[in-house]
């Protein structure tokens, strides 16, 4: 790595933490702050910077995890259908640690960085307010996105360079290239990556209370980031974040006219855009590839298990790279599996995969009530990425982090309809229904 791309890369990292403080500098919460520099701590230093403990490659995005945690030592009240099923998942991965069905270093995601990102977002959720959050999240978009354009234009990858030593740095530095162009994939190791983030904060940009040509702009932007990651599976989450933003997003406050009218023009740019632009971006012979490699996992399904790894056709190499046999794979090993759910599945069963799945189920249910809200809007439209990427580098982070959001904001709404029920009448005196004193709002 040139001096050049070290001193940009580290300019990047301190502008953006600064800039990360700057936006929460109003707010004076150390939450919002917390928030704030997470995201950016998260985007701007590669997944593969960290250090070696007791044999395994721990990055730099858990310390700083447990460090916001740590910091915020913060009360969670663990009440949501969210919550149980997580603690159930963690739970069961526990157990199947303990008894031998699974492996440790499969499990050590699930049982860190899974909880802690949760529950650092329901934490979060309580002191902070959706409206602080929302901006928090629409800049921590506008800046990325801009970067991944700037990076698809200008050809300049400044972490591609960066090599760190008993790391994963071989399989995530190298940048991707589709129909002959260099995908931007900046600290994320991964173009997919990168693109679900970003569609990850188009609920909240959708929410933020700006002008309709600042948001529609802003959201524009951020297409063009997600175009720049050349990701179909994130090009297919963006358009899902966007359209459910329209349909479920009760703080705009739109018309049915104008929500009709949005989500027309959305599928006529979707028919017309998409097409267009995968075309442009992919060649036939490519899509059919992929198309058929993912299609290929039906053959591994019949080796599953309820509980516990599927061993019988588990792999390791001396590297630590596993795979999944599999004769109509190149070499008999599915190398690369596409899939969050089945690949939860393979490691740890069926039973903790339908666990996973029952959160999404929860998302959607959360979004479809009352309580619905940005984060969980945006959690409900990962759907197409989790069903086509795994949990790789830094998005199992931003992903949890969102549900935590989506759970401590619907738990919080919950609450604050209870309150606003009417009171009964008991023996000619006026009684609440629940104690105000027990409420909380957020900061």
């Amino acid at each position: 790595m040139s001096t050049v791309e070290i001193a940009i890369a580290g300019g990047c990292l301190v502008l953006l933490v600064l800039l990360g403080g700057m936006l929460t500098f109003r707010s004076r919460s150390p939450y919002a702050t917390s928030l704030a520099v997470l995201l950016f701590v998260l985007a701007v230093v590669p997944y593969w910077v960290g250090v070696g403990l007791a044999g395994r490659f721990v990055p730099t995005a858990l310390f700083a995890l447990a460090a916001c945690a740590f910091f915020l030592r913060a009360r969670v009240v663990l009440a949501s259908s969210m919550d149980r099923v997580l603690i159930s998942l963690a739970l069961l991965v526990l157990g199947l640690v303990v008894s031998g069905l699974v492996l440790p270093g499969h499990a050590i995601p699930v049982l860190s960085v899974w909880p802690l990102a949760y529950f650092l977002g329901h934490a979060i959720a309580r002191e902070v307010s959706a409206d602080v959050a929302c901006r928090i999240f629409a800049w921590f978009g506008l800046i990325l996105a801009a970067a991944a354009v700037a990076e698809l234009v200008l050809n300049f990858h400044p972490f591609s360079g960066l090599t760190w030593p008993n790391s994963p740095s071989e399989i995530w530095r190298p940048i991707q290239v589709r129909a002959g162009r260099s995908r931007s994939e900046l600290a994320m190791g991964h173009s997919i990556v990168l693109g679900s983030v970003l569609a990850l904060s188009i609920p909240f940009i959708y929410s933020v209370a700006w002008p309709a040509a600042l948001r529609w702009g802003s959201l524009l932007l951020v297409g063009a980031g997600i175009g720049a990651t050349f990701s179909r599976a994130a090009l297919l989450t963006a358009v899902a974040a966007l359209v459910l933003s329209v349909l479920l997003d009760r703080q705009r406050g739109s018309s049915g006219h104008v929500r009709l009218g949005l989500l027309v023009a959305g599928t006529l740019l979707a028919l017309v855009v998409v097409p267009t632009y995968l075309a442009a971006i992919s060649s036939g012979s490519e899509l059919d590839r992929s198309t058929a490699y993912r299609a290929g996992y039906i053959e591994v399904v019949g080796d599953l298990h309820l509980l516990g790894l599927a061993k019988e056709i588990y792999v390791e190499d001396a590297g630590g790279r596993f795979g999944w046999l599999a004769s109509s794979y190149p070499g008999g090993v599915i190398v690369t599996l596409d899939n969050a759910f089945l690949l939860t599945a393979l490691q740890f069963g069926i039973v903790v995969a339908a666990l996973l799945v029952a959160l999404m189920v929860c998302a959607a249910m959360t979004s479809l009530s009352p309580r619905s809200s940005p984060a969980s809007i945006a959690l409900l439209a990962q759907g197409p990425a989790l069903a086509t990427a795994a949990m790789n580098t830094q998005y199992p982070y931003y992903l949890w982090l969102v549900a935590g959001l989506a759970a401590g904001w619907s738990l919080q709404r919950s609450r604050h309809a209870v309150r606003a029920q009417p009171t009964r009448q008991s023996g000619g005196a006026r009684r609440p229904l629940v104690r105000v004193s027990e409420l909380r709002d957020p900061a």
